[in-house]
């Protein structure tokens, strides 16, 4: 048995019961689909109520602490569980170490249709550009069956959680503030 710290420990018991569902068997343009569907529905029932774009703020919940816990667990459970530390296993393109490694990029593709959409009906050409981007990159580590080399950096989404809450009618002054400090 494998010793590692409290926050490991609970984030892997999180991982395993994604694993309960088989999530690392699933296939990976069903999850785009699927996380395209979810969001839209959240976007179509939720709209911007209280000045929140739910369904922007759904995914970066996701996909945001998400990629911290798969950092988290890249730097303080790599090297115990697989006994090679990363950035190797990133640089041998070893397996993904869980299967939230294997599925946020594709929940993250999945989204990345919106701003591709928004881009296009709105005539946001920053929109476009970054859902394009997005779009391909996470798209290209899917098809190359490796996705886990572009999680890391999906723990940037952290930030888009606050990013998300700029806006939102139900903060007093104090806790706009305290949103806006957060983000940066």
């Amino acid at each position: 048995m494998v010793k590692l710290d409290a926050a490991s420990t609970f984030f892997l018991s999180l991982t395993d019961t994604l694993e309960s569902y088989g999530a690392s068997e699933w296939n990976q343009y069903a999850i785009i689909a699927a996380s395209f569907g979810i969001l839209l529905l959240v976007r179509a029932t939720l709209g911007k109520r209280w000045g929140i774009d739910w369904y922007a703020l759904l995914h970066a919940l996701v996909s945001g602490i998400g990629g911290f816990i798969c950092v988290w667990l890249d730097l303080f459970a790599s090297e115990k569980l697989t006994g090679i530390r990363e950035p190797l296993r990133a640089l041998e393109c070893a397996d993904p170490l869980t299967p939230l490694h294997r599925i946020l990029p594709a929940i993250t593709c999945g989204y990345s249709l919106f701003d591709i959409i928004d881009g296009i009906a709105l005539g946001g050409l920053d929109f476009l550009a970054h859902g394009l981007a997005t779009f391909s990159v996470m798209l290209f580590f899917i098809q190359i069956d490796r996705p886990q080399l572009v999680v890391t950096s999906l723990n940037m989404e952290v930030s888009t959680i606050f990013l998300d809450l700029v806006k939102c009618e139900l903060f007093n002054d104090f806790a706009s503030l305290v949103n806006q400090m957060l983000f940066m």
